[in-house]
């Protein structure tokens, strides 16, 4: 299996023709789903889909890797604007200073647009993934790209998480390094990757690490979640102990407190630390710890309003917390699914947008996706 076919499995086949969809009614209904479409996101079956949107208020921008292909949304047409990139997405990234830049993960390259996405630029991880599979059978041999963080204090800066190690580039793009002081590479799927918003010396990148997967050996040891920070832009990592949790697949921080940070697990909801990662509590109750959240975002306005996206779950969705993660309620009414990969939320935290597929699991043919959509919700 190459790399694009090992890809596929998690983040679906080559795009398809799009078309730009046809504007949107109005959306200004408090508390209420409207599915944003987009058209032409091809065949149902995707695995993973992306979000990325501005944090500048005067110019938003929302950027959607949906089904194969890769949209704009027009805030002012009300529709969604297909972009030219004939690959496939696992994650996106905007310019925290020009929602113009916007940067695209693949197979073994980052795509970057200085345009909104008219045109692209591509750049190779500079890695040779055949030299990895010749040195170690056990992994893949991909530097897929599934995980994107930009500097706020030097946008120039960009973190790429891939399936075998943590890339670093600080030209915006043109030139990658790979990070290996205190980290791993071979095995190592980096999931998530967060750079402080105030200071990007302080990087934490969330692991799967699958650097001792035998045939036959248990999941707790073939498939173990690892959470690293570096205090000096990623020249070298320590590793933090989080009791009881698992693989961290969102990094969030608290827009209020320096030292405030968020994680969402796979199968263990979410947890938090007040002290830049030194001591970590799982928040909610009952079945809430044990929830699989895919994505998460804090209310830039009241860092107690936390939302979340669940996969895997039955039923899955969308939940809120007002106060700061003890109790959840559920939002999934007017959802068409369940099963949510990505969110984004506004900087004024009025409206919130989520990626969601209908699934179906059987015995015999697993998860099925059989439709794609983003939504959005005014919030207030």
């Amino acid at each position: 299996m190459n790399c694009e076919e090992t890809a596929s499995l998690f983040l679906g086949d080559r795009p398809t023709p799009g078309k730009v969809a046809a504007p949107h009614p109005d959306l200004g209904t408090v508390g209420r789903w409207v599915d944003l479409g987009p058209t032409g996101a091809g065949p149902a079956g995707q695995f993973h889909q992306a979000l990325a949107y501005s944090p500048l208020a005067e110019k938003p921008a929302l950027y959607a890797a949906l089904g194969r292909n890769l949209y704009r949304w027009d805030e002012a047409a009300q529709r969604w604007d297909f972009l030219p990139l004939q690959t496939i997405v696992g994650t996106i990234a905007v310019d925290p200073t020009r929602p113009e830049i916007v940067y695209a993960g693949s197979v073994d390259r980052v795509y970057k647009s200085v345009d909104g996405g008219k045109a692209w630029i591509e750049s190779r991880l500079g890695q040779d993934p055949a030299a990895v599979a010749a040195a170690d059978k056990r992994v893949s041999s991909c530097w897929t790209v599934v995980a994107l963080d930009v500097s706020r204090t030097n946008p120039t800066t960009v973190y790429a998480g891939t399936f075998n190690g943590l890339f670093k580039s600080m030209d915006g793009g043109k030139n990658w390094v790979l990070l290996t002081e205190g980290i791993q590479t071979i095995g190592f799927i980096v999931w998530s990757v967060g750079v402080h918003p105030l200071d990007d010396r302080i990087v934490y990148a969330g692991v799967e690490d699958q650097s001792q997967a035998r045939p036959g050996t248990p999941a707790s040891q073939s498939h173990v979640p690892r959470l690293f920070r570096s205090t000096d832009a990623g020249t070298t990592w320590i590793e933090l102990e989080v009791k009881g949790f698992w693989i961290p697949l969102d990094i969030q921080f608290d827009p209020q407190n320096d030292q405030g940070i968020y994680l969402a697990t796979e199968g263990r909801g979410i947890w938090k630390s007040t002290d830049g990662g030194t001591r970590w509590m799982n928040l909610g109750m009952g079945a809430a710890k044990d929830w699989a959240v895919s994505a998460l975002v804090i209310d830039p306005t009241n860092p107690r309003v936390l939302y979340l996206g669940r996969v895997w779950d039955d039923p899955g969705g969308i939940y809120r917390t007002d106060d700061g993660g003890k109790t959840w309620t559920e939002l999934n009414e007017g959802l068409r699914g369940r099963w949510v990969d990505a969110l984004a939320i506004s900087p004024d935290g009025r409206v919130l947008y989520a990626t969601v597929s209908e699934v179906r699991s059987t015995p015999s043919e697993g998860w099925k996706f059989l439709s794609s959509g983003v939504f959005r919700r005014l919030l207030r």
